[in-house]
This record gives C-alpha cells, sequence and structure tokens, in this order.
C-alpha cells in the first residue's frame, strides 16, 4: 500500500472536475489488475481523523492484502474528497457522511459503501459549570461544529426535554483546543467534540466533563443510528467493478470486526497511535476503550439510511438504492 499526499492539487478537482463527469461515463476509475493478479485501488481519504480507523487497521492488518486488493490511500483536504471522486483521481474516497448525500441529492449517480463508522459525539462542560446534565442547559449557550454536530445537538436537547428556543447555539471552530478553550473562556457554556479529540486533550492535562454521549447511549435517538462516515464511489464504476468493489467492502467489514474483538486490543491500540501520529499509548488505550462501539453496527436498512440523510439534508431525503447494501455480504 502507497500513501501519497495531494493536498496541493485540489484545485484541479474543482467545478470543471464536476461538470466533466455530471453524467458519470467519462469517471470510471481504474480497478485495474496489477501483475501478480491483485486488483489496484486508489482512495481517497483525510488522514488521521479517528472515524477512518478502519483504513490503517484493513492495511496494517493484511485485510486489503487478503482481498487481492493494492490499495493506494490518496490524502486529500475535506473540500476535494468528492470532486477528486468525480474527476476520477481516486476509485473510492472515505467520506463524511454528508458528502455522498448531498451529491445524490445535487444529482450526481453515487454510490455508497462500507463499512461506517457509528456517528461520534459528546456534549462537554467544564468541570466548575455546575451543569450535571443536559436539562441543566435550558438558558445556556452551546457550541457546535457543522451541520451534523449541530443536529445533533438539537436531538440531544429535545430528548431531554430542552427547548430550543431555551438555548442559544454557535458554531465554533473545529480544532479541538479551540473547542476546549470555547468553553473553558466562557464563550460558550458547552460543546460538541468528538471523543478522540477530547480524549488527546485531557492526555494533555485538559479537564472537561461529559453530560451526553452517542458512544454510550445517553444521548438523544440520532446519537444511536447516525452515521459519521463510510465510503463511497460512482455508480458508473461500480457497475463496471463489482469484484473489485466487494473485496474492498469485504477488506473493510473485517476490518471493523478486528476492531470490534477485544482479543485484538493492543494490536488496535498499536494501529491508533500510527493512525493518530501520537506516542502517547494512554490516550490510544482511552480512545480505543471509548470508541471501540462505534465500528460494531454494520446494518444500514433503510430506516437508518432515510434517518441520516432527513438529519445531513435538513429533512430531505435521497433513495436508499444508492446504498450498497450487499457488497462484502
Amino acid at each position: 500500500m502507497k500513501i501519497v499526499s495531494r493536498a496541493r492539487k485540489s484545485i484541479m478537482y474543482g467545478a470543471a472536475a464536476l461538470l466533466m463527469c455530471a453524467s458519470m461515463t467519462a469517471c470510471a476509475g481504474s480497478g485495474s489488475g496489477g501483475s501478480d493478479g491483485t486488483n489496484e485501488l486508489k482512495v481517497g481519504v483525510l488522514r488521521g481523523t479517528i472515524l477512518l480507523l478502519p483504513t490503517t487497521v484493513a492495511d496494517k492488518q493484511g485485510f486489503f492484502k487478503d482481498a487481492g486488493l493494492d490499495v493506494e490511500l490518496i490524502d486529500q483536504p475535506f473540500a476535494s474528497l468528492i470532486p477528486a471522486l468525480l474527476g476520477g483521481s481516486v476509485d473510492i474516497t472515505a467520506a463524511d457522511a454528508a458528502l455522498p448525500l448531498s451529491a445524490i441529492k445535487e444529482g450526481q449517480d453515487l454510490t455508497v459503501l462500507p463499512s461506517v463508522t457509528k456517528y461520534d459525539g459528546n456534549i462537554v462542560v467544564a468541570p466548575n459549570s455546575g451543569l450535571k446534565q443536559v436539562a441543566d442547559l435550558k438558558g445556556k449557550t452551546i457550541g457546535y461544529v457543522g451541520g451534523q454536530s449541530r443536529y445533533f445537538v438539537e436531538d440531544t436537547l429535545k430528548n431531554a426535554g430542552v427547548s430550543l428556543d431555551d438555548v442559544q447555539l454557535i458554531s465554533t471552530g473545529d480544532q479541538a483546543s479551540t473547542l476546549a478553550a470555547s468553553v473553558s473562556n466562557g464563550r460558550v457554556d458547552a460543546v460538541m467534540m468528538a471523543t478522540g479529540s477530547l480524549e488527546l486533550f485531557r492526555s494533555e492535562g485538559g479537564e472537561l466533563n461529559v453530560i451526553a454521549s452517542s458512544v454510550d447511549g445517553t444521548a438523544g435517538p440520532y446519537g444511536d443510528v447516525g452515521i459519521n462516515a463510510w465510503f463511497t464511489t460512482t455508480t458508473n464504476y461500480a457497475d463496471k467493478n463489482p469484484d473489485t468493489l466487494n473485496k474492498f467492502c469485504t477488506a473493510m467489514l473485517n476490518s471493523t470486526k478486528f476492531i470490534v474483538d477485544e482479543n485484538n486490543r493492543d494490536a488496535v491500540i498499536d494501529d491508533i497511535m500510527a493512525h493518530i501520529g501520537t506516542q502517547d499509548r494512554d490516550a490510544a488505550v482511552t480512545i480505543y476503550d471509548k470508541l471501540r462501539p462505534l465500528w460494531a453496527d454494520q446494518v444500514v436498512d433503510e430506516a437508518r439510511w432515510n434517518a441520516n440523510a432527513e438529519a445531513l439534508l435538513q429533512g430531505d431525503t435521497v433513495p436508499y438504492s444508492h446504498w450498497a447494501a450487499n457488497c462484502g455480504g
């Protein structure tokens, strides 16, 4: 497996690529065979985000190789993930859950693939805030990062009986230090943070208390079915390369099974350290212990698909037929 950084090439994946591939006929991707009979596959990723841990595990534990794949993970900025896919620079992209749904809504013919990462969200407060539960947030200011995190916060508030009219929601920066600082300096009373960011902040001596979490089931209903990340390809590529895609889905599903199995704890912790680039094993241990459940549920039925589409598309939905339900099965 090769790792390539292409952040500087983001400009070439702009509007021109979107227009060129609107019909999805010129952008089939490669899926070509290697000299040893393996299938070569280019996958666009956001390196370092814990949500894509299964890609690192699939590589380091040999699941790609076992499936007969020669995978090249191509590092890309967030804004280039879908344009790169449409432009044919990658065959598959590891995407924030909203990206392919939005593209499908706009008319792109995409197929969404396993594995999936369950939504990871925590509402955190300062230790000296006196805030102990979500109901205490009435009359308070709450920070969020983007559309999905706002939906998660709103869903959690409603589940606790807190009216949205009784709180103020504001967008904050998306860096862990910025999120934590927004609570510490009093800009907000509470903020939504991902577990990985929270635990890395704590490993550096920071203190924040969790009052609701999607990971342990103390948030609203969306916390139980929400999806943070999955993979996507063009339907044109899927139709032309079904065997390659099935191998990829199989490798990714085997990777998530490996992560969830506590017998593999030490190996996965090593992979977490490599994936996020930390030497702090204690932080990696905490991340594993808290986040292992994110990969346990790989079933995306129509109800779960629609719940995520409605959350991420502000009440709209897209056809369930875009989900590759049998890939890797």
